[in-house]
């Protein structure tokens, strides 16, 4: 019988001391393998996003005043798959004669499949926030949606 209790205490013993390992792996090396996977997918998105919008070429050819509205025409560079379903839109940021802020208009990608090598946007800003007769140039990001 003393070897069965001797046993049995072995057993226990193995198991508790299983258990802290387990939980010490837990709470300490699988959160820091977790965190460091997630950041690596991070970038390697970031880089993929940030190859595509240079790929882009986006570019700014007009800003005009047009019945209230501010139109802002630019073009970019036709690479067939647009970021349409990804929550990607374009933000213009726009400044006025003495480069300072005024502030944002986004608009869509297009949704267009088209041969052309180019494709030209066309995109409305409402004025209730700017002073329109003071903008004189934008600059483009892409910015999550």
């Amino acid at each position: 019988m003393g070897k069965v209790v001797e046993g049995f205490f072995w057993g226990l013993g193995f198991a508790v001391s299983s258990l802290c390992v387990l939980l010490i792996y837990t709470f300490t090396v699988h959160s820091e393998v977790e965190i460091s996977h997630q950041k690596a997918l991070q970038d390697t998105l970031y880089y993929e996003l940030s190859s595509f919008v240079e790929a882009m070429d986006i570019e700014i050819l007009e800003i005009k005043l047009v019945e209230e509205q501010i139109v802002v025409a630019s073009k970019m560079k036709n690479l067939g798959e647009t970021p349409l379903n990804l929550g990607y839109a374009i933000r213009y940021s726009l400044f006025d004669y003495t480069n300072e802020f005024i502030g944002n208009c986004e608009g869509d990608f297009p949704r267009v499949n088209a041969d052309e090598e180019f494709l030209y946007l066309t995109t409305l800003c409402d004025t209730k926030f700017y002073s329109t007769t003071e903008i004189a140039n934008a600059t483009i990001s892409v910015v999550r949606g």
